[in-house]
């Protein structure tokens, strides 16, 4: 019995995202759900702080509260301004909607073993792993309301070209794959946070898979950009 075409990435392109991996400065972590839905990873449940890439997550929170509803004007415009150009105060507001406690039932409905959020509505203080982002991205349009996906899917689809680097830019230069993602960086006292989470579909979407790639404690952003664009060439 057949089983299709071959899974996308290759055996041999983890083994070299975890070669480039481990020679990069800092914290990394990077986690693959390939075309046949197979989990692959790097130090894929060491656990870090979200930053912006959490957004992607009050996103589809926000979508699944509007179900059955339209979002008000307001509500549009926060969300856009949120995912396409990673705006604070709109999360900040939108994460006040929903609060810790449905941005848990997400992660556990997504499968999301590793992920934390204080009770509360402090969305800079949650934590996540690869494993995780890679789980959620893999089904995020699934997790969107059917009457809002098309909505969300854009904007995932429509990040600033001023903020398309790493995984984006290596993605950019592989016409097979269309992506929605998201990124996320911070500063910490230990260096800079960079990460970036993404979908992969290929043309009339018959195949996908999605990467995560965190990294903390690096020497600048740069150097992050350069690692998350490093591991995701590798496996494109």
């Amino acid at each position: 019995m057949s089983l299709g075409p071959a899974p996308f990435p290759t055996r041999a392109s983890y083994e070299a995202a975890r070669r480039f991996a481990a020679s990069r400065s800092g914290h990394v972590a990077w986690a693959v759900v390939d075309t046949r839905g197979k989990l692959h990873a790097w130090h894929g449940h060491d656990r870090f702080r979200t930053a912006s890439v959490v957004k992607a997550m009050i996103l589809v929170a926000r979508l699944r509260e509007h179900g059955t509803s339209d979002l008000s004007s307001a509500t549009r415009a926060d969300l856009t301004a949120m995912i396409t150009r990673s705006d604070n105060a709109a999360a900040i507001r939108q994460y006040h909607a929903v609060c810790s406690n449905r941005i848990i039932a997400l992660a556990r409905r997504a499968g999301m073993d590793d992920f934390t959020a204080p009770s509360g509505c402090n969305w800079g203080s949650n934590y996540f792993s690869a494993i995780d982002q890679a789980k959620l991205m893999h089904r995020i349009d699934a997790l969107m309301p059917r009457r809002h996906r098309s909505f969300g899917m854009t904007l995932l689809r429509s990040v600033t070209a001023s903020q398309r680097w790493g995984v984006a830019a290596a993605a950019d230069t592989k016409s097979r794959w269309r992506i929605a993602f998201k990124g996320g960086w911070l500063p910490q006292p230990c260096g800079q946070i960079e990460h970036q989470v993404a979908l992969f579909t290929s043309t009339g979407e018959r195949a996908r898979w999605s990467l995560a790639v965190l990294s903390e404690c690096g020497p600048g952003s740069s150097y992050g950009h350069d690692t998350e664009y490093g591991i995701a060439q590798r496996l494109l």
